[in-house]
């Protein structure tokens, strides 16, 4: 009988290169990290959306730039995740910084939110569609960068239109005037800038979708590679996995 030796590691990151080594020495090629099934999905969606890795905006946007005029947190509690952050954004707050928060608990920065939306776990999906429709309906997209810089507009219309409010307040329990709110804040208010946790939106069946269309809303509102908007980081970096 056939037998399969599987090598997983998880934290620290350190040693992962001597154990890769371990794992082909031995002869198999079944090597495995808490990577695997971190923030890999999300690597996936942006590597597809957008034609390459552009996955390290999620965990590079939790500092926060003094030009950004609106954020969204997106499940993340930010003060547990990313403590040596907090400080900036509670001064942040204090001289006008607008703050949307995406997530099912009420967590400390959720509590400082001008709006919480507290989605039902694994229907961020669809409230991003449901905000994408909002945008579009409203005219409130950046007509110029995706006349330049994108394809598919027209398709994403069509797929938004089947995500009215009203049945995306079914499927998220998630109000359609607090959602419609925070659309509209976060497209009027730019710079603007998304901040996505490294896999509470793609620990789900359809995670690699739900983070595809939530990715979509810096683009749509022309906030990429501005100041204060969703760039890509300036050094190369490379992990392996």
């Amino acid at each position: 009988m056939d037998r399969v030796v599987v090598f997983w590691i998880a934290y620290t990151k350190e040693p992962r290169p001597f154990y890769h080594r371990l794992t082909h020495a031995f002869g198999s090629p079944n090597y495995c990290t808490e990577s695997s099934n971190c923030f890999t999905s999300q690597r996936t969606a942006t590597a597809i959306t957008y034609g390459q890795d552009y996955s390290l905006w999620m965990n590079q946007s939790h500092s926060l730039d003094p030009a950004t005029k609106c954020k969204i947190i997106w499940g993340c509690g930010l003060k547990e995740n990313a403590p040596y952050t907090w400080q900036s954004y509670v001064e942040a707050k204090k001289n006008g910084l607008k703050l949307i928060v995406i997530d099912p608990a009420r967590t400390q920065i959720a509590t400082m939110a001008d709006i919480h939306l507290q989605l039902r776990p694994g229907t961020d999906g669809a409230l991003a569609l449901g905000i994408i429709n909002v945008i579009i309906e409203g005219k409130l997209f950046d007509k110029e960068f995706i006349e330049k810089w994108t394809v598919g507009f027209e398709d994403l219309k069509k797929l938004a239109k089947e995500y009215p409010l009203n049945k995306v307040e079914k499927i998220t329990g998630v109000p359609a005037s607090k959602i419609k709110q925070a659309a509209q804040l976060y497209a009027k208010t730019k710079p603007a800038q998304i901040y996505f946790s490294g896999d509470s939106t793609t620990h789900h069946s359809n995670g690699l979708q739900n983070h595809r269309a939530i990715i979509l809303l810096p683009a749509l509102t022309g906030n990429i590679e501005i100041r204060g908007g969703n760039r890509a980081p300036r050094h190369v970096f490379r992990l392996t996995i």
